[in-house]
């Protein structure tokens, strides 16, 4: 039997096809999305819901067209998957960031961040844990560095 983390990333496979289904302007039916995902369709209503919930979808029923579609023509999910690890790993970027203060690598790892940050929904749940002001990072005091034999190349 699968565990719950398999089970999130099913559900987040179809919540994904749901949404590229209804953006396609195709009107999809709940039927024709259970069909498409091999599941009942009360599996899909209840991710039309998640959908709805988690992501503030704007997705309606129209009973002219008998099937689904985005109220909002632009919206869109932003899809980024990532283990509890990695979100861990974001939730103390900041921290470490605090390494590279007044260093020549601070902008470009803050450019880094921010794109990072722009790619994720707007909307995450943490464990409040992951960010306990009881987690610090503590670094090798590593002198002062020259700026002037680094050259990074990074995309704007």
């Amino acid at each position: 039997m699968p565990g719950k983390g398999a089970e999130k990333k099913v559900r987040v496979n179809r919540v994904l096809m749901i949404d590229e289904a209804v953006r396609s302007g195709a009107f999809p039916t709940i039927e024709e999305l259970a069909n498409k995902s091999e599941v009942t369709r009360r599996t899909i209503e209840r991710d039309i819901e998640y959908l709805r919930d988690m992501y503030q979808a704007p997705i309606e029923y129209s009973y002219e067209k008998r099937g689904y579609f985005y109220s909002e023509p632009n919206f869109f999910i932003k899809s980024v998957i990532l283990t509890e690890g990695e979100l861990f790993s974001i939730a103390l970027f900041d921290r470490l960031l605090e390494q590279y203060y007044n260093t020549p690598i601070e902008a470009a790892l803050r450019r880094i961040f921010a794109k990072i940050v722009k790619s994720m929904p707007e909307r995450i749940t943490v464990d409040a844990m992951l960010l306990s002001p009881q987690i610090s990072v503590i670094s090798d005091h590593q002198g002062n560095i020259d700026p002037k034999p680094l050259k990074i190349s990074l995309p704007p």
